[in-house]
């Protein structure tokens, strides 16, 4: 007599086919979701992650020691001069004129201007300083002949007694180009045109100085330039538009490196900083995995082995 089976046991066979169903449709990604791979995951992420944030780490080192290192390739202030007491007869103001029998005949004080230069010039950087004047065509120019411009790079004032020490000085000649009479005629009617439809200053002359060449500073604030202060020198009144100063520095060694070769500069130390970040963290992680993470680990191994002892033993008994 055949037994029909029961209402549950066909429900048992219905879920068990199911679960197997089931369990041989997730064997091929079984070893991808297994604990170990998890963990895998885990590690590799916060790997990455630590990786990412010592680049970025190694980028912004770099990027401030660039900013720091580097200084702008030029610069250039204009300067204000000063026309108080140019050329004043009157005695007791600025600088004064003495006959070859000691008696005062007068003053004669020139036109100046003072620069700020704080926080421009860097220490152990070569510099070329060139001064632009720009002066109109007039005959008291033209007239004028010779002069000497006068250049001083001055520190900033002690506390005790408000002097400036005089780091560099530099005294250039100067004089507008001459044209003979017929020359200047010529000059003036070809430039008409232009003057009366431009706003330009057609009759004037920009005279180029180049008052130092490569000048540098030791390490220290007290050895930088604060201020640049000249001084048009002429025994006769000059008629100035305008007076300009630009530095300009002449990087070598590594700054001109630094700055004419960025990429690859960029490359190397950003690779190198980061290298050392990583070899420092991995040796950090080391040290913290080892102090703390030792004998968690030696009882989680402890534990595995009693474990599986224990199901060895019990699959030889053949117990079901």
């Amino acid at each position: 007599m055949a037994l029909t089976p029961t209402k549950g046991e066909t429900e048992d066979d219905e879920q068990g086919l199911i679960a197997s169903t089931i369990d041989l449709a997730l064997t091929p990604i079984r070893p991808f979701v297994s604990r170990p791979a998890l963990r895998t995951y885990l590690k590799s992420f916060l790997l990455l992650s630590a990786a990412l944030v010592l680049f970025g780490a190694a980028c912004t080192a770099y990027a401030t020691f660039y900013w720091n290192y580097v200084p702008a390739l030029g610069f250039e202030r204009e300067a204000w001069l000063q026309f108080d007491d140019v050329h004043d007869a009157s005695v007791g103001t600025g600088r004064e004129r003495e006959s070859s029998h000691g008696q005062v005949q007068g003053t004669i004080t020139h036109p100046w201007a003072e620069v700020d230069l704080r926080g421009e010039v860097v220490s152990q950087q070569g510099y070329d300083v060139v001064v632009e004047i720009t002066m109109p065509r007039t005959q008291g120019n033209r007239e004028a002949g010779n002069w000497m411009l006068d250049v001083s790079l001055l520190a900033s004032p002690t506390r005790t007694s408000g002097d400036s020490e005089v780091l560099a000085r530099s005294r250039r000649p100067a004089i507008m180009t001459y044209r003979s009479s017929p020359t200047e005629l010529v000059h003036r009617l070809a430039s008409l045109p232009r003057s009366l439809v431009s706003t330009q200053q057609s009759e004037a002359e920009t005279l180029v100085l180049s008052v130092f060449n490569q000048v540098s500073f030791p390490k220290g604030s007290t050895n930088l330039p604060s201020t640049l202060r000249l001084e048009l020198q002429s025994p006769r009144r000059l008629e100035i538009y305008s007076v300009l100063v630009k530095f300009r520095a002449r990087f070598r060694g590594l700054r001109w490196l630094m700055y004419n070769h960025r990429i690859l500069s960029a490359f190397i130390f950003i690779s190198a900083f980061w290298g050392v970040e990583v070899v420092v963290a991995g040796i950090v992680w080391l040290l913290v995995a080892s102090k703390f993470g030792g004998p968690s680990d030696n009882v989680h191994s402890g534990k595995t082995e009693q474990r599986g002892r224990v199901k060895h033993e019990y699959n030889d008994d053949g117990e079901v």
